[in-house]
């Protein structure tokens, strides 16, 4: 009696302990203001528009829709559909961001078969026509404005473009389980932290087992910062890191190009894949065994 009594004692002592620490991690976990991200997004920024100081937080929760509107009339109202506007004036740079990507794909020992690949923010079809359709059966592209998928159509082999999807990434519904590649390249600026998370959280679903998604971008350094023009972001690396983790995506690698003007933005390669689920399986030899033991002392 007095053996199973201490045993039931220190059962219930090490069942407390374990509560106590599921309760701690639980409370940290809803403490936001130790989320290095909720940091990022309410430190202040300069406004590039009076040098006032604002907070991504404030600006996106004033904006609201707002900020993908101003952003969608930038590319319609102001940009020509040719390199020249997809670049902003920056059609030097193409050829060596192009030959960084072919560089860094053909580099990839791939888990997947080369069958499909999507182009977020594909514009014309610079990168899709020169690159993406070279290593892939098919291509898919989406982008916000018509006018730049319409001339994609144009510039892409019809024998392996297949899907056109004219919408902003924030509304992209994308097939799931389809693709082994999905490029990002110069688009994830213009949205929002969290509905970055949720594309980042469709992309794990849209690929193929063994498939990789690709963000391109421009980074900055030691602050994000804001465009008003265009309404995007120049995340940091830090930055771009804390969104890879609020997502169901993990990022394995980040490179930068090389050879870009040094006078520009830094481009950095990030390369995620989905985060496995893990399967928790109940140990059940122990309670077998105290069965067992029980039984015995019976």
């Amino acid at each position: 009696m007095s053996y199973k009594k201490k045993k039931k004692t220190k059962k219930n002592k090490n069942q407390t302990k374990r509560n106590q620490k599921r309760n701690t991690t639980k409370n940290k976990k809803k403490n936001p203001k130790q989320d290095p991200l909720f940091k990022i997004q309410n430190e202040k920024l300069k406004n590039p528009k009076d040098n006032s100081l604002i907070t991504l937080k404030s600006l996106w929760a004033t904006m609201g829709e707002q900020w993908y509107v101003n952003s969608s009339s930038y590319w319609h109202n102001d940009m020509s559909a040719d390199n020249h506007g997809m670049l902003g004036g920056l059609e030097y740079v193409s050829d060596v961001d192009l030959e960084g990507t072919e560089e860094y794909l053909s580099g990839i020992q791939w888990n997947s078969s080369q069958t499909r690949s999507l182009d977020c923010g594909a514009g014309i079809g610079r990168v899709t026509k020169v690159v993406l359709s070279k290593l892939f059966d098919k291509v898919d592209i989406q982008d916000v404005e018509q006018r730049f998928l319409d001339k994609a159509k144009e510039n892409i082999d019809p024998e392996k473009l297949e899907q056109v999807f004219c919408c902003g990434l924030q509304n992209f519904d994308i097939p799931q389980n389809h693709y082994d590649l999905i490029w990002v390249q110069w688009v994830a600026m213009y949205l929002t932290d969290k509905d970055f998370i949720k594309f980042l959280n469709k992309c794990s679903l849209a690929l193929k087992p063994g498939g990789v998604l690709i963000v391109k971008g421009n980074t900055s350094s030691p602050k994000t910062l804001i465009d008003l023009d265009d309404h995007s972001i120049c995340r940091t690396v830090k930055h771009f890191a804390e969104v890879f983790k609020h997502s169901k995506m993990k990022c394995t690698k980040a490179t930068l190009q090389t050879k870009f003007p040094k006078d520009l933005f830094p481009i950095h390669i990030f390369h995620l894949i989905p985060i496995e689920k893990k399967i928790v399986k109940k140990n059940t030899q122990k309670k077998t065994i105290q069965t067992e033991t029980n039984k015995k002392q019976k």
